[in-house]
């Protein structure tokens, strides 16, 4: 496979099979990226019962989200303690709020 090399903004190529290459390597691409979009559309509009629906703890659920929330928190400190105050760490300690939410909701939505 050829490198990386397609010419920016122009349609020269160094010879046809190159610019066979880069056409065929583009049209993959998009026909991923709307693959993706459309299965993405079709998960939330097929699991929405189970987004919207509350899950009881079960089994060890409860002892396996304060496990994911304690090594949070720890990071968080190291976070404060580490990284000057300033809008950087604070984004920081929000989207690690967020990943441990994330992580606590794969364990209620999908067991």
């Amino acid at each position: 496979m050829p490198e990386d090399k397609s010419p920016e903004g122009t349609d020269q190529f160094a010879t046809e099979q190159e610019e066979e290459f880069y056409m065929e390597r583009d049209k993959a691409i998009r026909k991923a990226m709307a693959r993706s979009a459309m299965e993405e559309s079709a998960i939330i509009a097929k699991d929405l019962d189970n987004i919207f629906t509350y899950h009881a703890p079960k089994e060890d659920q409860p002892q396996r989200y304060e496990a994911l929330r304690k090594g949070g928190k720890y990071l968080a400190e190291m976070i404060l303690q580490n990284c000057p105050n300033s809008r950087e760490r604070a984004i920081a300690v929000t989207k690690l709020r967020e990943a441990i939410m994330w992580a606590n909701a794969s364990i209620a939505c999908n067991e």
